[in-house]
């Protein structure tokens, strides 16, 4: 999973894309079923007014989801070998906690 923090980090650094490049990815552009959507990312606002990024993938077999928190500089990667459709909720939930978790903890 290195592969996945090295291009969360990238993605600060600007030495793989660039600052404006990634501002346009993360940029609502329009309305999904889930929220607001950049170009692939959802975008969402946190009770304090900080963004919040989330993507997810599957495939046969797989579930991957990636949540962001730029001003906290948090990223989380939850993989699950399961394709369940109800767990989209219970892994929102799981992502919530240890958001939550990890901004009391400092």
């Amino acid at each position: 999973m290195d592969d996945l923090l090295r291009w969360d980090e990238s993605l600060y650094a600007a030495y793989f894309l660039t600052h404006s490049v990634v501002n346009a990815m993360f940029t609502p552009y329009t309305k999904g079923e889930m929220g607001q959507m950049g170009y692939g990312w959802i975008s969402e606002k946190t009770d304090e007014g900080k963004a919040r990024f989330f993507h997810s993938g599957n495939g046969s077999g797989f579930r991957s989801y990636v949540f962001r928190r730029p001003d906290l500089h948090l990223y989380i990667t939850i993989l699950v070998n399961r394709e369940f459709p109800a767990l989209l909720a219970k892994i929102c939930n799981l992502e919530q906690k240890i958001e939550e978790i990890l901004i009391t903890s400092q």
